[in-house]
């Protein structure tokens, strides 16, 4: 048994389908907006972006704000391949967190 859960482990079986699932969080940082919707930057300066929210209102923009929700990394698909028209996009994995609660963070 030891040596299947080395095998899985080393062949990063089982760390794959651990960062599929959901686990609610607490990111606090600075609220900006980026192309892509509105962004919770943290103290490292990690992008986590907040599901459902185009833009943060006035109250929030360029404020410290605590955000709780479910994390979930979202692998970004090339949608340039064979396309004639290329659009601007991201690549990579976006780390989103679903089913967003927010409020400005405590001092």
């Amino acid at each position: 048994m030891k040596l299947l859960l080395y095998i899985l482990f080393s062949a990063g079986l089982l760390i794959n389908s651990a960062a599929d699932t959901q686990e609610r969080i607490r990111v606090t940082g600075i609220a900006t907006n980026a192309k892509a919707g509105a962004v919770v930057l943290d103290d490292t300066g990690t992008p986590y972006y907040v599901d459902g929210l185009d833009h943060w209102e006035e109250q929030y923009l360029d404020k410290l704000v605590t955000v709780t929700g479910e994390l979930k990394k979202v692998k970004i698909k090339d949608e340039n391949k064979g396309a004639k028209k290329k659009k601007q996009q991201s690549k990579g994995t976006q780390l989103v967190l679903v089913n967003p609660e927010w409020e400005p963070a405590k001092k």
